[in-house]
C-alpha cells in the first residue's frame, strides 16, 4: 500500500492513513489495549488523474469527511468506523473543511465543461445542502466563529464573506434603501405571505 497522507484525530484516539493509489482510507485505534486495531477501511474511488483525496476531521474526533475528485463525499463515524452517509458535489471535490463546531461542511468543486466551479455548504449530521454559490476555491476554511467563510483560488485571490442567512440579511439591509414592494415580492416568492425582510426599512406601497 502506497501512503499519500497520515494524520491523527485531534484527540489522538484515531490514526487515519490515506492510500496513494488505490483510493482507500484506513482508520486505526491508537489508545488502550486496542492500539493498532483497524476499525475501518473506506474505499473512495477517484479519477486516475490527480487522484488525491481531501480529508477533514471534526475537532471532537467523532467525524471524518473524505472527498474525492470524482465528486463523491463520505462522512464516517470515527467512533464506530461506519459510514454515516454519502453525497455528491458535481465537478469533483477540490477542497473541503469542517466548521469548528462540526455542524457544517464546506466543499469546493473543480471547473469543468459541464459545470462551473462552485462552493457548497452542507449540514454534517444529515448531508442536507444548505447553500451553493459559484466560485473557485483551491483552499477553503471557516472563520473561528464559523460565521465567515474564507476561500482562496489559483489566482491567489482571497475572498472573505458571510454565509449564514441571518448574517446575510443584516449585511444586505445595510446596503439597500427599502424593502421589496408587494409586486416584487410576488415576482420572486410567489404566494408566500409578504413580510418585511429588513425591519428597519419602510415597506413601499407597490
Amino acid at each position: 500500500m502506497g501512503v499519500d497522507n497520515v494524520l491523527f484525530s485531534p484527540t489522538g484516539h484515531r490514526l487515519i492513513v490515506v492510500g496513494s493509489n488505490e483510493g482507500s482510507v484506513y482508520v486505526y485505534k491508537t489508545v488502550n489495549d486496542d492500539i493498532g486495531d483497524k476499525i475501518a477501511e473506506i474505499e473512495q474511488r477517484t479519477r486516475t488523474f490527480n487522484g488525491s483525496l481531501k480529508i477533514a476531521i471534526s475537532s471532537d474526533s467523532e467525524i471524518l469527511v473524505i472527498g474525492a475528485n470524482n465528486g463523491d463525499i463520505k462522512v464516517i463515524d470515527l467512533i464506530t468506523g461506519l459510514e454515516k452517509f454519502q453525497f455528491f458535489h458535481s465537478g469533483g471535490v477540490r477542497s473541503l473543511a469542517l466548521s469548528a463546531n462540526g455542524q457544517w461542511l464546506v466543499t469546493g468543486s473543480r471547473f469543468n465543461i459541464d459545470s462551473p466551479a462552485t462552493v457548497r455548504i452542507w449540514e454534517t449530521k444529515t448531508g442536507r445542502l444548505l447553500l451553493e454559490f459559484e466560485g473557485s476555491a483551491s483552499e477553503i476554511v471557516f472563520g473561528l466563529d464559523d460565521k465567515l467563510l474564507v476561500t482562496f483560488d489559483w489566482g491567489q485571490n482571497v475572498n472573505v464573506q458571510s454565509w449564514q442567512l441571518e448574517d446575510l440579511i443584516v449585511e444586505t439591509c445595510t446596503r439597500i434603501p427599502r424593502n421589496f414592494t408587494t409586486d416584487e415580492w410576488k415576482e420572486y416568492f410567489g404566494d408566500k405571505p409578504y413580510h418585511r425582510t429588513c425591519s428597519n426599512l419602510s415597506q413601499p406601497a407597490k
